[in-house]
C-alpha cells in the first residue's frame, strides 16, 4: 500500500511539473521597462483606395492589400507623394487570375527590379512589382507549387532558394528549413518544450517574421506576451516576455477565445530591428478601443531598444526605412503616416 501511495504521489509531482513547465527549453527575460519613450503624433495621408485591409512596404512602393476590390489584390502607391502607380494582380479563377492570394512579407531587389512573394498555400508566385508599374498589367517572373513538406504550415521565403516554415506536427510546432534547389530539408527543429493538445497548439501561436537576410526569425506571441528569436539553424534562443511572467499556456487555453488577452496584433522586421503592435486588450474589444497602443522595437539580440506610442487606435503598422517612418491602419481604413527620423538613427 505505500509504494502504490508513493507512486501516485510520484505521478502527480510529474504531472504537476510538465504541466508548470514553461512553452520554450531557454528561461524567458521579462522586460518591464524600455530605454527610450516616445510618443508619435501621426500625419493623415490619403490613399486613393477602398476595401483596404492591410498595408505593406516594400521598398519605395507602399501596398494596399484589398482582397474584395474589383480592380486586384494589391494598389501600389509611390511613398513619395502616395500616387496610385497601378491595380495588381486580379482576383478570380480564370486565366491570368489569382485565387485567394496574400503578401508573404519576403521581397529582394534584383537589378533593380523589386519582386514580391505572394502565396495562396497551393502556388507561390514572384511578382515583379516594378515591370508590372511600368508595363501596366500584372508581372508573374516565376511561379512554383508548394508540395510535400511546402503543402502544410506556414512558410516564407528567403534568399537563395530557401523557404523557412513552420508546421503544426505530432503535437508540436517544428521549424523547418528547406532548400528549393536540392529538394531537402535542412534542419527541423521542435519549437516548444513540450508536447501539446492541438488547441493548446492554436493559442501558442507565433507568427513569424525574418530577418531580411535571412541569419534569424523573430516569433511575435499573439495570446502569449512571448517574443522569441533565434538563428536560422536554430540556436542560441533568446526569449522575453512583456511586462510580466507569462501565463501557462494551460490558463490561456481555458479562457473563451474573445476574452483573451491579445498581446501582440502586428510585426514588422528590418535588418536592424524588430518591430511589434502591442495591443494588450481582449480580442472582442479590439476593433472599439480608442485608447493608446504601443510598438515596441527590439534589436536582433532580443534587447528592448525603445516603445513608440501611438495615440490613433490602429489594427496594423509597417516600417519605411528609406524615408524613416511608420504607417498605421485604423480599423476604419485612414491611414496615417509616422515620423520617427528623430528617434532612430536606423530603421
Amino acid at each position: 500500500v505505500d509504494m502504490r501511495i508513493i507512486y501516485i504521489l510520484f505521478m502527480f509531482f510529474v504531472l504537476l511539473s510538465c504541466n508548470s513547465k514553461g512553452l520554450f527549453d531557454n528561461k524567458e527575460i521579462v522586460v518591464t521597462v524600455f530605454p527610450e519613450t516616445h510618443e508619435l503624433k501621426g500625419d493623415s495621408i490619403q490613399l486613393d483606395v477602398l476595401g483596404c485591409v492591410d498595408l505593406y512596404c516594400v521598398d519605395t512602393f507602399l501596398i494596399a492589400y484589398t482582397p474584395m476590390s474589383e480592380k486586384g489584390y494589391f494598389h501600389v502607391f509611390s511613398t513619395s507623394d502616395f500616387e496610385l502607380l497601378g491595380s495588381f494582380i486580379p482576383i478570380g479563377r480564370g486565366p491570368n487570375e489569382f485565387y485567394a492570394v496574400n503578401y508573404s512579407s519576403a521581397y529582394k531587389t534584383d537589378d533593380g527590379q523589386v519582386k514580391a512573394w505572394l502565396s495562396n498555400d497551393v502556388m507561390n508566385y514572384e511578382w515583379n512589382i516594378t515591370q508590372s508599374v511600368k508595363q501596366k498589367q500584372t508581372v508573374i517572373d516565376t511561379a512554383y507549387k508548394l508540395q510535400g513538406v511546402l503543402s502544410d504550415g506556414v512558410w516564407l521565403p528567403g534568399r537563395d532558394n530557401l523557404m523557412f516554415g513552420f508546421i503544426k506536427r505530432n503535437n508540436n510546432v517544428e521549424y523547418t528549413r528547406y532548400d528549393l534547389k536540392t529538394k531537402k530539408v535542412i534542419n527541423a527543429n521542435k519549437m516548444f518544450s513540450r508536447d501539446l493538445a492541438t488547441d493548446k497548439i492554436a493559442t501558442a501561436s507565433m507568427p513569424p517574421c525574418l530577418k531580411p537576410d535571412n541569419s534569424k526569425v523573430a516569433n511575435i506571441g499573439w495570446w502569449t506576451n512571448y517574443i522569441c528569436i533565434f538563428n536560422a539553424d536554430f540556436s542560441d534562443m533568446k526569449i522575453v516576455a512583456i511586462y510580466h511572467k507569462p501565463e501557462s499556456i494551460d490558463q490561456i487555453s481555458a479562457t473563451e477565445r474573445e476574452e483573451r488577452i491579445l498581446y501582440y496584433s502586428c510585426s514588422d522586421a528590418t535588418d536592424q530591428y524588430v518591430y511589434a503592435l502591442y495591443v494588450n486588450q481582449p480580442e472582442k474589444d479590439r476593433r472599439y478601443h480608442f485608447g493608446y497602443e504601443e510598438i515596441h522595437i527590439f534589436d536582433w539580440n532580443a534587447n528592448p531598444v525603445a516603445k513608440f506610442i501611438i495615440r490613433e487606435n490602429i489594427m496594423f503598422f509597417r516600417v519605411d526605412a528609406y524615408r524613416k517612418c511608420l504607417y498605421g491602419l485604423t480599423s476604419d481604413e485612414k491611414v496615417y503616416r509616422y515620423d520617427v527620423s528623430s528617434y532612430l538613427k536606423e530603421l
